[in-house]
């Protein structure tokens, strides 16, 4: 049976069509401890427009299990910046960089507090926040209308308009970082192939993306070294 199993897994994946499909596939795979096909099928759901928590988380598990841990890295943040309060990709992250000596994004204070609600979710807080300012500001008056408690109720919908701008931006910085992934993953002085290469990253490394051009991207590294790294060696957390 075990056999049988095996030989059609290759069929059910060639014959898989949506990320949903692949995912289920994946997981099927993960279950059976054959990790590599577990991940080929959890890239492949990613290829089709898969952006869920659980298959980014699941896909690091499988990175992890296979030794591929810069990409391990790399899903567990994505995790993370799709689901902020998925703990296991935190939990395992910091497990990862412990084992492997991987760097990971130090967050302070305020950052930890605005990181309990995704990108997304304080989006729409903003925006509800900000037509309830609205509203409560240019409402009343038109019926000869205000009060102590409505001028309360339009100051704190801009103190959580402002909170929630706050948020938004954390996480963009958050997600304006790349990790090397590549063999070699190294920065040249200009965006060229043929350029001269001015700093050499760890496996791992993050850095911050301060712009892009063609298939290079400018990279700072957390240590101050700068410069133009190719697409292919470094993986923004954002995608």
């Amino acid at each position: 049976m075990g056999m049988l199993c095996a030989l059609c897994a290759p069929f059910a994946a060639a014959s898989a069509q949506t990320a949903q499909e692949y995912f289920k596939l994946g997981n099927s795979a993960y279950n059976r401890a054959d990790y590599p096909a577990a991940l080929e099928n959890y890239l492949e759901a990613a290829k089709k427009g898969g952006g869920s928590a659980e298959l980014f988380y699941n896909t690091a598990n499988a990175c992890a299990k296979v030794g591929k841990l810069s990409l391990a890295e790399l899903y567990y943040l994505r995790a993370i910046y799709a689901n902020p309060r998925l703990r296991e990709a935190s939990a395992n992250l910091e497990t990862l960089a412990k084992d492997g000596a991987l760097e990971i994004p130090q967050m302070g204070i305020a950052q930890t507090a605005l990181a309990e609600l995704s990108e997304g979710e304080w989006t729409a807080l903003a925006l509800a926040a900000f037509w309830g300012t609205v509203l409560l500001i240019a409402i009343p008056p038109l019926y000869g209308k205000r009060s102590a408690a409505l001028a309360f109720l339009a100051i704190v919908c801009a103190i959580t308009m402002c909170v929630s701008i706050a948020g938004i931006f954390s996480w963009r910085a958050f997600a304006n970082r790349a990790v090397a992934v590549g063999e070699a993953p190294s920065l040249r002085i200009s965006p060229a192939p043929e350029a001269p290469v001015c700093a050499i990253l760890a496996d791992g490394q993050l850095a911050k993306i301060r712009k892009s051009r063609g298939d290079f991207l400018y990279l700072e590294t957390s240590n101050g070294k700068r410069g133009w790294g190719n697409k292919s060696d470094f993986e923004p957390i954002g995608k």
